[in-house]
């Protein structure tokens, strides 16, 4: 979908499901407009789901009875560059074989069969994340890093929604709203006016608003909050986003 915008996630009675596909595959947390599944969608035709949960790995509770596959980028959440997690499902390893094609680094049989050693682990990487999953432990585990998810994103788009259209965001649907991204733009996206926001963030070590995709750059500025943000942070930013509503809307007066 690109930098199209959506009102939320694709009602359900949209999807086009195939029940003879070898796998179905969705992103559970869309950063570009700011949409989540917070449960996992539960099939009945026996069509294992492959999420990609690069950006919500670790931020909430799932019911992995649902899922076949899961993988994610350890960047974001659980750790930095360089390694990437796979859970899957035993029976997908076993009972199913990869296309000839298939290189043997990614060959998930290969690696299963060969206790992760068929070539050189990031060992670092895998350490690393190590470190992070102790530290989400100590903090209270999954349910209490789904609790810091809501607070941070819930923070930031009080200030949208009570903004009186100063802010916008392209997720109306509330319940589909992510937890991890809230894309906004600033007064309808007003050049001037987004520039001095960003301006005005920078100089209180805000960053990280305007990122450049694929797409290039979309519509929107995106705040994200991954498991290294903290509710601290994500307070001062709504306080700025008060601020600077407050100052453009005098000066305009």
């Amino acid at each position: 979908q690109g930098n199209t915008p959506r009102a939320g996630l694709p009602p359900r009675e949209e999807w086009d499901l195939d029940p003879e596909a070898s796998y179905r595959y969705i992103c559970s947390n869309e950063t570009i407009n700011g949409t989540e599944f917070h449960t996992m969608p539960a099939f009945d035709d026996g069509v294992p789901l492959v999420v990609d949960m690069s950006s919500d790995i670790a931020s909430k509770r799932l019911d992995w009875n649902l899922i076949g596959v899961a993988f994610a980028c350890a960047p974001k959440n659980i750790g930095h560059a360089g390694l990437t997690v796979l859970v899957i499902r035993r029976d997908l390893i076993t009972e199913r074989t990869a296309q000839a094609a298939c290189p043997g680094v990614l060959n998930w049989k290969t690696t299963y069969e060969s206790a992760g050693m068929w070539n050189t682990p990031a060992t670092f990487n895998i350490y690393t994340t190590g470190k992070v999953m102790e530290w989400i432990l100590k903090q209270g585990g999954i349910d209490k890093m789904e609790d810091l998810a809501i607070r941070k994103s819930s923070a930031v788009m009080k200030v949208v929604d009570e903004s009186g259209g100063f802010y916008g965001t392209p997720c109306s649907v509330v319940a589909d709203r992510s937890r991890m991204n809230v894309p906004f733009n600033v007064f309808g996206g007003d050049v001037a006016a987004t520039e001095a926001f960003l301006i005005g963030a920078y100089e209180l070590n805000m960053v990280g608003f305007r990122t450049k995709t694929p797409f290039g750059y979309g519509k929107y500025l995106r705040a994200s909050f991954y498991t290294g943000m903290t509710v601290d942070e994500a307070d001062a930013l709504a306080a700025y986003m008060r601020q600077f509503q407050e100052e453009w809307t005098k000066r305009l007066a």
